[in-house]
């Protein structure tokens, strides 16, 4: 049977990764996708759609509802005041939550996001210290959001986003195939507005005619097929209700 090599031990993971492997391990004939329509449907399933095409998401909107982080104990902030290089520089969050800037002494920063902390320097700085100061502020950037690439590949993997991603390129971060991979049991799961869209993707076509290739976006599930002791994919549809990508992806 199927081999999963899965990151971490837990229930819900589990759950999931069985989900996906009933769903891509399949007889030597892949059914079409109509017909695995046609059977999701006759079981009562209505939030999973079979499709060669995913459903595009607006970039623009991921990065305008990025959760940018807060600095906390621990963290780094590059703070660089234009014209003052000597008083710029790298500063690290105090055990007690502050920094303490040259000139200013200590501040609170604890909880404070970039622009938070730009705004109470130059506050700070420009009462006394220096005219009308420019000031620019660079915590680590919260990733877009995570993939997660499994199945028949090197290395089981859970990806952070900062834009779009080629297949090609999240399956090479993953370690690339293994030797049981099956180069067209290539399967996308994603969700949107709590559908489920499923796409089977051939990466031999993608090498060899050069087909255009799927970009992926936060929350994509990639599984690789392994290409042997295949089961039925009628299996997956009574599961689909219990695959929560967004869930997987936290527990890892």
């Amino acid at each position: 049977m199927v081999t999963l090599r899965i990151l971490k031990k837990n229930p819900l993971q589990k759950a999931g990764v069985l989900c996906l492997a009933m769903l891509v391990t399949g007889c030597a004939s892949t059914p079409s996708l109509s017909s695995l329509q046609t059977q999701a449907a006759e079981r009562g399933v209505k939030d999973v759609t079979f499709t060669d095409a995913l459903p595009s998401v607006d970039f623009g909107n991921l990065v305008s509802e990025r959760v940018y982080p807060k600095l906390q104990v621990g963290d780094g902030a590059d703070v660089k005041i234009f014209g003052f290089e000597d008083i710029s520089g790298r500063f690290i969050v105090n055990r007690d939550g502050t920094i303490i800037f040259p000139l200013i002494g200590s501040q609170q920063v604890e909880g404070l996001d970039a622009l938070d902390l730009q705004m109470k320097l130059t506050q700070a700085y420009g009462d006394g210290f220096v005219r009308d100061p420019s000031i620019t502020v660079e915590v680590d950037t919260a990733p877009l959001g995570r993939i997660v690439v499994d199945g028949a590949v090197n290395r089981p993997e859970v990806i952070d986003l900062e834009e779009p991603m080629r297949l090609s390129e999240a399956i090479a971060l993953a370690g690339g195939l293994n030797d049981d991979a099956d180069m067209d049991g290539v399967f996308i799961v994603r969700s949107v507005n709590n559908q489920r869209y499923v796409k089977t993707v051939d990466l031999a076509d993608l090498r060899g005619l050069g087909s255009e290739e799927p970009l992926l976006i936060p929350n994509d599930f990639v599984f690789v097929q392994a290409d042997k002791n295949r089961q039925l994919y009628q299996d997956f549809l009574t599961l689909i209700p219990a695959l929560n990508l967004a869930a997987i992806i936290a527990t890892r």
